[in-house]
């Protein structure tokens, strides 16, 4: 489609060729663009051509100036019924003259050896006709206010290429012939408009009209050259080597499966590279290197070591389920620092300070927020606060992307765990971790049995546990998986 095209050399060629200006207008040669002023002509309100500086391209309008490209064309075959052009084309046609328009063609780039690079470039093709005839394009204009006075804006209408422009593209604009034609696609003429549809069709040129490019010198850009990894594969299986050993040194198996894990996708990686199966996957030694300590060395300090319930820290987290409270208890038990517990005022139940797990009835603060908006606030502000070891909420609505993220940049800052209790499925997409708590009847008199399952984890694999906790302290004993009890099997003897 076209992107640019140029006036005429003098307009005083336009009134001579069809005579078609009342008004005295410059003889200046410019080159018009998208987004830039456009000399258009069309009917005011008294039926009288007069011509009219319009932007082109059509914008998201906004009441504080500013503006963003939307639509610089408008297809011939939809124009009448698309809502953002119907008025325009069936209540503000117009035209404008191009003594020479363009059409680009998007060349593929590639390296040295063929390979494509996956990008392109926009090669500007030039079409005019031999005797400086103008091309009449026919346009559609919107006219509004956004308090700087009264502004136009204009696209162009187009068809399907015609013979000669189809080798390059697609598409081409509209373009009118002779008095009768435009008479008509302005509105002079009193006709219906399945007559106005009948002038949106793909004018064939003959020998009289060329096309040629642009800028011959102009040449694509040469692409960077690709660099492939320098790092060899016998050094690779090293560092996996050394990282199983430190993985064990630590005494973290599962941190171990999810760094085994990683490594196929690195082994790959750098296959890739080596092999320049894809010019996305090239990088360079120091880029390798980063991300083999993304994957080797961040990881382990980016989560908790040995005891799979750990919160991360500086993270805030979620729990579900209607043992989501004694989970909540159970981590204010295990976390040093103050302790803030923020529930909604409309909610009756609170913690009960007399039977609070050892040590948390001295550092726990409650608040009480009488709307979502200021919970929210409250969790915010707690959690910049470094002093805050753990902030536990009850919000009552599902966490929006936007207020997540917001939470997570809060613990960040102030290096503190954050643990929202949401109902079934009001969670957000920005939590490090969700649980899933339920409390598990146990054989016998027991009743503290929990089963806690991590249905999303960031930096970790996701699991089910269920433990034996009297809710006193953080003192607690994991139930094995295959009895699936914490009290002693009965005796046969």
């Amino acid at each position: 489609m076209c992107g640019k095209f140029t006036q005429l050399a003098s307009w005083r060629e336009v009134h001579e060729f069809s005579n078609l200006f009342a008004a005295r207008v410059d003889d200046e040669v410019r080159t018009f663009t998208p987004m830039r002023a456009v000399p258009v002509m069309h009917l005011d309100r008294n039926g009288e051509r007069v011509i009219t500086p319009m932007n082109w391209g059509f914008t998201d309008r906004r009441g504080d100036g500013r503006r963003t490209p939307k639509h610089m064309h408008a297809r011939g075959e939809t124009v009448h019924q698309l809502r953002t052009f119907t008025d325009a084309f069936h209540l503000r046609r117009a035209i404008t003259f191009a003594k020479t328009f363009n059409e680009g063609r998007e060349v593929p780039l590639a390296y040295e050896d063929g390979e494509r690079t996956g990008k392109s470039w926009t090669q500007q093709w030039t079409i005019r006709h031999k005797e400086g005839r103008p091309a009449i394009i026919g346009v559609i204009y919107d006219q509004f206010d956004v308090g700087r006075g009264p502004e136009c804006e204009f696209v162009q209408v187009t068809v399907p290429a015609n013979q000669l422009i189809s080798a390059i593209t697609d598409r081409m604009p509209l373009l009118l012939e002779g008095d009768d034609d435009i008479a008509l696609w302005l509105g002079e003429w009193r006709a219906p408009i399945e007559e106005v549809m009948a002038q949106i069709r793909t004018l064939e040129f003959g020998s009289d009209w060329q096309m040629d490019v642009e800028d011959p010198s102009k040449k694509p850009p040469r692409p960077k050259k690709r660099e492939a990894s320098r790092i060899p594969f016998c050094l690779l299986y090293v560092l996996i080597a050394a990282a199983a050993i430190w993985d064990a040194a630590l005494g973290s198996p599962e941190r171990h499966g999810q760094l085994r894990c990683l490594i196929p996708i690195y082994r790959h990686f750098l296959s890739t590279s080596f092999g320049r199966k894809s010019p996305k996957c090239s990088r360079t030694l120091v880029q390798n290197a980063k991300l083999w300590w993304r994957v080797c060395v961040k990881t382990h300090f980016d989560a908790p070591h040995g005891d799979p319930l750990t919160l991360v820290p500086a993270r805030v987290h979620e729990a579900q389920g209607r043992a989501r409270r004694a989970f909540a208890l159970f981590q204010a038990a295990r976390t040093t620092g103050v302790l803030v517990w923020i529930v909604p005022a409309h909610i009756p139940e609170l913690p009960f300070l007399g039977a609070l797990p050892s040590g948390v009835n001295e550092r726990l603060h409650i608040f009480r927020p009488t709307g979502e908006t200021d919970l929210l606030w409250a969790v915010e502000e707690s959690l910049r606060a470094p002093a805050v070891g753990l902030v536990i909420a009850e919000p009552q609505r599902s966490l929006s992307l936007t207020a997540g993220r917001r939470l997570q940049l809060a613990a960040e800052a102030g290096q503190t765990r954050g643990l929202m209790l949401i109902r079934n499925e009001a969670g957000s997409n920005a939590a490090e971790s969700r649980w899933i708590c339920e409390a598990v009847r146990g054989a016998g008199q027991d009743s503290t049995l929990q089963r806690w399952s991590l249905s999303k984890n960031k930096k970790g694999t996701m699991g089910s546990w269920v433990l034996n906790w009297n809710g006193t302290s953080s003192a607690f004993n994991l139930v094995s998986e295959a009895r699936e009890r914490y009290e002693q099997a009965p005796s046969t003897g």
